[in-house]
């Protein structure tokens, strides 16, 4: 970028893994919509579009207590304005790979088996990013 041989989206692209993603989010979620990140805390590279909260656990915290029904989670999330859901494959099986309690993966699994198929729509799919739209309880 520096010496002029590519361009920043071009560097991006190539460096910061889901950025195609968020450039999707950015020209193609509305400014009211909300897209919340699940695995991923990198925010500050997302667009306005995402929810702000900064917590890489935000998930697993709202979808923790028993066997967290589809439609409490969904409801949670319409409450709070989230109509997307962004996920990052990459992170959510890195913490998984490191919590011994199994909730990281407790969560994943609800969205890999039960949000997916019911309530997920896929909107823009990259290497180890999907970006699902939420149709139940919207």
């Amino acid at each position: 970028v520096i010496m002029g041989t590519e361009s920043k989206a071009e560097f991006l692209t190539r460096n910061l893994e889901g950025f195609q993603t968020l450039m999707y989010i950015s020209e193609h979620v509305a400014e009211e919509e909300t897209v919340y990140l699940v695995g991923d805390s990198r925010r500050y590279y997302c667009p306005m579009q995402c929810d702000p909260e900064p917590d890489q656990f935000g998930w697993a915290r709202l979808t923790a207590g028993g066997d967290a029904p589809i439609d409490r989670v969904t409801e949670q999330l319409a409450r709070r304005g989230v109509t997307y859901l962004l996920v990052s494959h990459l992170d959510m099986a890195y913490l998984a790979r490191h919590d011994p309690t199994g909730t990281i993966r407790r969560s994943y699994d609800l969205i890999l088996n039960d949000l997916r198929p019911k309530c997920l729509e896929p909107v823009f799919s990259e290497e180890q990013f999907d970006l699902f739209r939420i149709t139940c309880n919207q």
